[in-house]
């Protein structure tokens, strides 16, 4: 039995590393269009907050503090 939850968690792991990119790249190609921080997150459904600093990171990071994409030109 640990062998399925360890392969349940590392299929959820992927997942949610998949949404978060999207996410990510959503939220730069908004950036890049100059939508303001307020605007993001209304339509991405993430505190403001969370925007302003993702909006900020030119690097997309995995959880772990590993590097998962090169920087994004905008």
């Amino acid at each position: 039995m640990p062998d399925d939850e360890t392969a349940e968690d590392t299929a959820a792991d992927i997942r949610a590393g998949r949404h978060a990119r999207r996410l990510f790249q959503a939220l730069h190609s908004l950036t890049a269009s100059s939508h303001r921080y307020g605007a993001m997150a209304r339509e991405l459904g993430l505190d403001r907050r969370a925007v302003r600093k993702y909006a900020r990171a030119g690097l997309f990071r995995h959880g772990d503090g590993a590097r998962m994409g090169e920087r994004l030109r905008g």
